[in-house]
């Protein structure tokens, strides 16, 4: 059977699916479910059973999970310098990394069935090698407008406040994966978090403010239990270079 290739997010039923370099393969199993596998060049990567549901559905999910859980911490980099002048504003998007997980849904309730990075993940230390934090990172261009949808990757409107009296140069943003929230448009690989400030005190210094969604029509992550927001959300403060 020739492997479809997935065009977006959604629900998938009994077939074969190609996505980026994998092949997934869902098969019934004796009526009372389906079998999943994950494959790549006739390796095996994930393979299990779904008892009592044939209900599967792609979604994006937050870049702390692949290839496992080692930060919570996402490092933006942008790919080129701005420079803004003494309490100046700007705007922009910008792409942040995620990956994609297969959830299985009995009526409102899932569990997740695999997680498949977006693309290549990467690594980076945000500050001194003593104090400094490991994050998940991107480097990302800088569009005017909302940039074409690409599997592995979300959409943030970032707003930039410069506080100061003088000039000041932004070269990255760093993020707390606790604090996003995801959306997800079905039938495309369209996903967006909510609205970035970041508001610049000082050179070498600024905070990241958790704002709404500005991508409309989507729908929201069903988020799994671990990596549910907490009612508070925090600012992230940047403490080792903008």
């Amino acid at each position: 059977m020739e492997a479809f290739k997935l065009k977006g997010y959604g629900r998938i039923g009994v077939g074969r699916y190609k996505l980026l370099n994998y092949t997934i393969e869902i098969t019934d199993f004796n009526g009372e479910g389906i079998k999943y596998a994950r494959s790549e060049n006739g390796s095996i990567l994930a393979d299990s059973l779904v008892i009592g549901s044939h209900d599967v559905v792609i979604v994006p999910i937050y870049p702390v999970l692949v290839p496992k859980r080692i930060t919570e911490y996402v490092l933006v980099e942008l790919d080129r310098k701005v420079n803004i002048a003494p309490r100046a504003e700007t705007g922009f998007y910008v792409q942040i990394p995620i990956d994609i997980a297969v959830y299985a849904y009995k009526d409102r309730d899932f569990t997740i069935l695999d997680l498949i990075p977006g693309y290549n993940p990467k690594y980076t230390l945000y500050g001194s090698p003593n104090e400094g934090i490991i994050a998940r990172y991107i480097k990302t261009s800088i569009y005017n407008d909302e940039p074409k949808p690409e599997v592995g990757k979300a959409i943030s409107l970032v707003r930039v406040h410069n506080k100061t009296r003088e000039w000041v140069t932004l070269t990255k943003i760093l993020l707390h994966s606790g604090n996003l929230r995801l959306y997800y448009e079905e039938g495309s690989w369209r996903a967006c978090v909510q609205e970035l400030n970041v508001t610049i005190d000082s050179k070498s210094t600024a905070s990241v403010a958790y704002g709404e969604v500005t991508c409309k029509g989507m729908k929201a992550l069903d988020d799994p239990p671990s990596l549910r927001p907490s009612r508070i959300v925090y600012k992230t403060n940047m403490l080792w270079g903008i």
